[in-house]
């Protein structure tokens, strides 16, 4: 059933991390160069988020299961709320009008919960691998 749940996670994250290159980082062929507003530019980078997760996903896919187990049971809350609170600042909603004083902190914001994340992350796997 956990390895089951390993391909499903690294599934998603694979799709997730195609589906975020596609819209924003090619320039002939990105889809947001013919189809994309205001609101899809605007969240460009909260789909970065994806890559990180991708990174996790196949690291902890080729590491034994305890130690995906002790990462999954952090990231099935965390990605959530950190991809959901990074679409809510990208956006605006959270503090401000868009092209208030206040977007120069928007960058440093999203930076510090993904790198929140990592360390977090970081930190279950180290406890799944000294976990008996």
């Amino acid at each position: 059933m956990k390895s089951v749940t390993k391909l499903v996670i690294l599934f998603i994250s694979i799709v997730g991390s195609l589906l975020a290159y596609m819209l924003f980082h090619t320039k002939e062929t990105g889809f947001c160069n013919f189809y994309c507003g205001d609101l899809i530019s605007q969240t460009q980078n909260a789909f970065l988020f994806f890559y990180i997760v991708l990174f996790f996903c196949l690291l902890t896919y080729i590491l034994p299961l305890r130690i995906f187990t002790a990462w999954w049971h952090f990231a099935k809350f965390a990605i959530p709320l950190v991809f959901i609170a990074s679409l809510l600042i990208n956006l605006g909603i959270l503090h401000h009008s868009p092209g208030a004083w206040q977007d120069m902190l928007d960058l440093p914001l999203i930076y510090l919960f993904y790198s929140l994340f990592t360390f977090g992350s970081f930190i279950q796997i180290i406890r799944g691998y000294y976990q008996k």
